[in-house]
């Protein structure tokens, strides 16, 4: 399957979607492969990250965006997380800051939802 996919991708040469709503995400590498496929993508939101530590996702996300100017688009990523609350939005606004990560960024939870944009 993975290769039809693959082949439609390259058929295509003007991908113009800018919003990606993702239902389970299992490993990093899936949504790599919608971003190296689709760079307009702006937002992209993850309803599901089972065994996978929120902490650990965004940090290799955002090092990969901020490391390849083809996801340079991407300006707001949204997480659902129904173990989301305030201490862990100061967690991750800590990791974000100290490591550099983003620059002029916003971090909020409404819900159970994390929201991360950037300009």
């Amino acid at each position: 399957q993975l290769d039809e996919v693959m082949e439609i991708f390259r058929s295509t040469t003007h991908i113009k979607i800018t919003k990606l709503r993702v239902r389970k995400i299992s490993k990093i590498e899936e949504i790599n492969f919608f971003l190296a496929f689709c760079p307009l993508i702006k937002q992209l939101e993850i309803n599901e990250l089972p065994k996978i530590n929120v902490e650990f996702f965004l940090r290799s996300l955002l090092i990969q965006i901020r490391n390849r100017s083809k996801f340079q688009n991407l300006r707001l990523i949204c997480i659902q997380l129904p173990t989301a609350d305030d201490k862990m939005i100061l967690k991750l606004n800590q990791m974000i800051q100290v490591e550099n990560l983003l620059v002029d960024f916003k971090i909020k939870r409404i819900e159970e939802k994390i929201f991360v944009e950037w300009k």
